[in-house]
């Protein structure tokens, strides 16, 4: 993906130099200045940008707002790329990359901007190269097959080569090598653009434009022929099954779908990364008079879907009746086969006796599943990294690879870095589970210099999402962290979240 972004750039960059030749403007100082802008440009879009936007996501949270924001971003980006004399499609090129750095992979606002584009702006752009395109020239200019012809051939050598030499370098399986080159030969994102760009500026006669559409028509055939081929033969890397399995079915209890957007966001995120469902639950106790309750329990339920705005989000309604809440909660876990509970946390006990809360306590310590606890006040499309604390004696080591495995993933989700702050017991073993998982993910271990003290967190706790893990029963739970979390719930400015590990 890498590679591919840079040579989609370097060609946004040979047409701008060509454009600009072609118009007369052959000095070197236009070429100077040419490269300085585009410089200047690419760094305050790559580097700038997702900076500008984690600031923003903190600051202002919604569908719409972050949708219009996205959306005004592409513009202005591709304004600033017609300024300095390059085409606008080089800015929302650029633009396009920063934001996919900035957002989460599977937020729902990268689902509507991908929808736009997908559903209305690419349809649209092919449709007109079509109608601008002479089928009949095959037959009517026999040179026109030749160049065809000619720069099949080159597109598929050369992908080829290029495959080749990544295999060798890499040390490439021969399925792993005809799937990089299956996926990398299709020609079209950039393509096409670039032949649009060209015949209307007349750089390119109909005879070139004609033979480069066959062109991208028969690698887009054979590249996703190629991908089923040999794609299944892959090695499975990655994640265990285990960790897939943990966020494969998502209970979340929820009582108020507009304060828990953050808690429903977060579970939708994880289940979507992982191919898995959320199940929201509602539950309403068993007493006299409760049908007025239970037409609340229907209406509140149907506000869900609307409120994740997501249409590739798979969510079941669970409606339930029961004695407790903590009841309803552990008996639904049971019976829908949860692989992880979510709930909300105020941040403080409801009595003294409780360590989290009445009903967090019931579920935490008499469910099988593992359970996430929240706190989230702010937007997750500003985190900026998540950060895993690991005080002494805070999990069992046997825990510890599930534990790290988990947060890899919930970082990966939130398309953000992992930090880790360890006491210097968990160093080595971190660094030995860690070694084989944070390829695809960046990943930095530090060592936690004493106990921890709410206050010596990062200043810039408002753009963290911060976990505390959490592992047995009540007693081992207070021994390790005592009031921990909730020191940490009444300081840290940024999102909490406790991961309990039953066993």
């Amino acid at each position: 993906a890498g590679a591919t972004v840079l040579t989609d750039i370097g060609a946004f960059i040979i047409l701008a130099v060509v454009l600009g030749a072609k118009s007369g403007q052959l000095e070197i100082s236009y070429f100077i200045r040419l490269f300085a802008l585009l410089l200047l440009l690419t760094i305050l879009i790559i580097f700038g940008l997702p900076r500008i936007s984690k600031i923003f996501f903190q600051r202002f949270s919604g569908r719409a707002i972050d949708f219009q924001y996205v959306i005004v971003v592409l513009f202005v980006a591709a304004l600033s790329a017609e300024l300095i004399g390059v085409h606008e499609v080089v800015g929302a090129f650029l633009a396009g990359l920063a934001i996919n750095a900035t957002l989460p992979r599977h937020s729902p606002v990268t689902g509507h901007v991908l929808f736009m584009g997908e559903s209305f702006f690419i349809p649209v752009f092919l449709l007109y190269s079509g109608m601008i395109t002479n089928p009949l020239s095959f037959l009517q200019n026999p040179q026109t097959i030749i160049i065809a012809l000619g720069v099949t051939v080159v597109a598929y050598v050369s992908k080829f080569i290029a495959a080749g030499i990544t295999a060798r370098i890499f040390k490439y399986t021969k399925s792993e090598f005809w799937t990089v080159y299956g996926l990398s030969h299709a020609q079209a994102a950039v393509t096409i653009p670039t032949l649009v760009i060209g015949l209307e500026t007349g750089l390119f006669d109909t005879n070139l434009f004609n033979a480069a559409i066959l062109m991208i028509l028969l690698t887009s055939i054979t590249s996703p022929i190629l991908v089923q081929r040999f794609a299944p033969g892959l090695r499975q890397a990655g994640n265990p099954e285990e960790t897939l399995s943990l966020f494969s079915r998502i209970l979340i209890p929820i009582t108020n779908p507009h304060t828990q957007e953050y808690l429903l966001t977060l579970a939708s995120l994880l289940a979507k990364a992982n191919h898995g469902k959320v199940m929201a639950l509602n539950v309403v106790r068993d007493e006299r008079g409760r049908t007025p309750e239970m037409r609340h329990q229907q209406e509140l339920l149907g506000r869900i879907p609307e409120i994740l705005s997501d249409p590739e989000a798979q969510i079941e309604l669970i409606p339930r009746l029961a004695n407790s809440y903590a009841q309803g909660i552990l008996h639904a876990s049971v019976e829908r086969n949860a692989s992880l509970i979510v709930m909300g946390w105020r941040g403080k006990r409801n009595i003294q006796q409780s360590i989290l809360g009445t009903i967090l306590d019931e579920v935490i310590w008499g469910s099988d599943s593992p359970v996430m606890v929240g706190k989230l006040s702010h937007s997750l499309d500003g985190m900026r990294r998540v950060l895993l604390i690991l005080p002494v004696n805070a999990i069992a080591t046997t825990a510890l690879r599930r534990m790290l495995e988990a947060n890899l993933t919930l970082a990966k989700a939130l398309n953000v870095p992992l930090h880790i702050l360890a006491d210097e017991t968990y160093l080595s073993q971190v660094n030995e589970i860690l070694q084989p998982l944070e390829k695809e993910q960046p990943c930095d271990v530090k060592r936690m210099i004493g106990p921890l003290r709410p206050n010596d967190l990062d200043k810039e706790a408002a753009s963290d999402l911060l976990v505390v893990p959490g592992f047995g029963s009540r007693q081992r739970f207070l021994a390790s962290l005592g009031t921990l979390p909730e020191q940490l719930a009444a300081s840290f400015n940024g999102n909490l979240v406790i991961l309990h590990f039953d066993r």
